[in-house]
């Protein structure tokens, strides 16, 4: 059989009117559109929007929608709109930039309200800055295509700076989800069997829950990408490094903190451990909920127990007696874009009191304190609370555990597996001998989540035992974990090695090259360049690598200090000096 290939959507309309219909009412559909009169929510009749001593201003000439806003000069410039960004609870724009990039603009569009509005209404931003709207952090090809469009393929040289990026589809289409239709197109023309018409496609209706997770955790997830392009037939894991529950992305028992897109909160919950799906709770084609309200939940839990006032102690038909309000208490991203937490955990004010971490209770009632919470809770349910993995993340985060509590946690089934990657996270507040073989004995575990953690805390280690088990993990299953390895080998001299290490070290180096170019629009990638040649000797490649690593953020400290340790090898200790002043 052909490898298959993208057809359109226009060719899935043929045969399947009914859903073509309802995928054009997603967010799916409008995540990203050619501006027109059809497409553009916002007022662009010669509108003037102030902000931060800004004067932009948006206006229509001939059709065409444009936007006066400042330049990476800081000065006022008249950009022409080229794409919609999303449609609800908010629009931004897109605007072509030499050399491929796209830019999404700061100033959207609030379609809830009607009005303009600035994405960081609290943040002073610089023109030079990295975070600008001109800059590295809006820059559509990087930030935002993959999940926003089909077939997306980014193409990016860092030499030139510059993108070929291309595309299928410019939203997310059926492919995107389906994958590729051209063998499922021929074999329905073809009237063949529908056993092989449905196994032509790669994700269908009776889909496992994992089959699912693979094709929907690859855009709504905190990841790293791995490869240019999604292969529909290999794991996702061997194309994108999924984030465990770190600080600055989640509070510290895992709820969400910062912009984490759902994966990593639904992987923690009892809904995904009993093998609920996406589709389970949401369309398959609109997207939205198949139910409003506590209907969606009694689709599988009693009514008698569950939506009843002995359970939620709250006036029915109130927003506390609503499920959401306790199970999925959620934020706002992006100023005005609610989003619900999906680790549908029980609200625990009694760790909110001890650790500071939210819970549901006080979501609603702000003015009251988080021990009045935590009374009327025991004063309804009890004073004994059913244990949940949160209590053992937040006794690790603050030095409340020990090596011996996290390896014994790590090993239990029922724990979900990126609690368990984050439990063996804070073992670098516990280092030492014992800690050190509770990373080495995670070398081995099922999980690849937990492999790729346990090789980036033993990068605080430099024994022997180090070196020879990071040597093993170059040949594990994962890509994610063995570009981990090797990038944990970094500086290290592995003539040690047989000769069969040597070249799966070789050929995994390949591997993070290949990423490492791939990400070379963002500082980090820089910075791995940088490494990847200087450890191969290369050193002018490597200082060139950095050099534009700090070109690209000037906060990039990993390679200014690198950049230091290179002008000192070449006597040039005044220019290493000034760097690391900088630090």
């Amino acid at each position: 059989m052909q490898k298959p290939v993208f057809v359109g959507s226009g060719a899935c309309k043929e045969c399947h009117e009914s859903e073509y219909e309802a995928w054009k009412l997603s967010d799916h559909y409008k995540s990203m559109q050619v501006a027109g009169k059809q497409t553009v929510l916002g007022d662009f009749n010669n509108v003037v929007f102030e902000s931060k001593g800004f004067t932009n201003k948006m206006f229509k000439a001939d059709s065409i929608f444009y936007m006066i806003l400042e330049n990476h000069s800081g000065k006022p410039d008249t950009f022409e709109v080229k794409y919609t960004f999303g449609h609800f609870p908010l629009q931004q724009y897109i605007i072509e930039f030499p050399d491929g990039h796209y830019q999404c603009t700061h100033v959207a569009w609030d379609s809830r309200e009607n009005k303009w509005f600035d994405l960081y209404p609290d943040l002073e931003i610089h023109h030079s800055e990295w975070l600008h709207w001109s800059g590295g952090a809006q820059t559509w090809n990087n930030m935002c295509a993959d999940c926003h469009s089909t077939n997306l393929q980014k193409n990016y040289h860092a030499e030139s700076d510059s993108y070929h990026t291309t595309w299928d589809e410019i939203n997310v289409s059926c492919e995107a989800c389906h994958g590729p239709g051209s063998e499922h197109v021929r074999l329905a023309k073809m009237d063949a069997k529908s056993e092989l018409i449905n196994s032509s496609v790669f994700l269908g209706a009776f889909s496992s829950q994992q089959e699912q997770m693979q094709f929907c955790a690859r855009c709504h997830s905190r990841r790293g990408q791995l490869t240019n392009s999604f292969d529909f037939s290999e794991h996702w894991m061997q194309q994108y490094s999924p984030e465990i529950l770190r600080p600055g992305l989640y509070f510290a028992d895992g709820q969400i903190l910062d912009e984490v897109y759902v994966w990593g909160s639904f992987t923690q919950s009892k809904m995904y451990r009993e093998g609920v799906r996406c589709i389970d709770c949401h369309d398959p084609h609109t997207y939205k909920r198949k139910i409003e309200g506590n209907q969606l939940c009694l689709q599988c839990h009693d009514i008698r127990v569950y939506d009843n006032k002995t359970h939620h102690f709250h006036e029915p038909g109130s927003q506390g007696a609503q499920c959401e309000s306790c199970h999925m208490p959620g934020r706002y991203y992006m100023v005005n874009d609610y989003r619900p937490d999906h680790s549908f955990r029980v609200p625990r004010p009694d760790l909110s009191v001890k650790y500071d971490v939210p819970n549901a209770c006080n979501k609603c009632h702000e003015e009251q304190s988080a021990q009045w919470a935590s009374d009327w809770v025991n004063t309804w349910y009890g004073d004994k609370r059913e244990f949940h993995f949160s209590e053992i993340l937040l006794k690790a985060a603050h030095l409340e555990s020990s090596p011996r509590e996290i390896a014994h946690f790590v090993n239990i089934d029922t724990i979900p597996d990126i609690a368990r990657a984050t439990a063996l996270f804070h073992l670098e507040n516990y280092a030492g001998q014992e800690a050190l073989q509770v990373l080495l004995d995670c070398l081995q575990h099922p999980s690849a989540l937990v492999r790729h953690t346990a090789i980036e805390g033993l990068g605080l280690y430099n024994s022997e035992e180090f070196k020879t088990n990071m040597v093993k993990s170059l040949f594990d299953t994962e890509k994610m974990v063995r570009i981990a390895a090797y990038n944990a080998l970094s500086g290290v001299d592995i003539s040690f090695a047989s000769a069969g290490d040597i070249a799966q070290y070789n050929r995994v180096g390949e591997e993070f090259f290949e990423t490492s170019t791939l990400n070379s629009d963002f500082p980090s990638g820089k910075l791995y360049l940088g490494h990847y040649f200087q450890r191969a000797g290369e050193v002018t490649v490597a200082q060139h690598y950095y050099e534009m690593a700090l070109r690209d953020d000037n906060y990039q400290n990993m390679a200014r200090m690198n950049l230091s340790l290179i002008y000192n090898s070449q006597n040039q200790n005044q220019k290493a000096a000034g760097l690391l002043k900088k630090v």
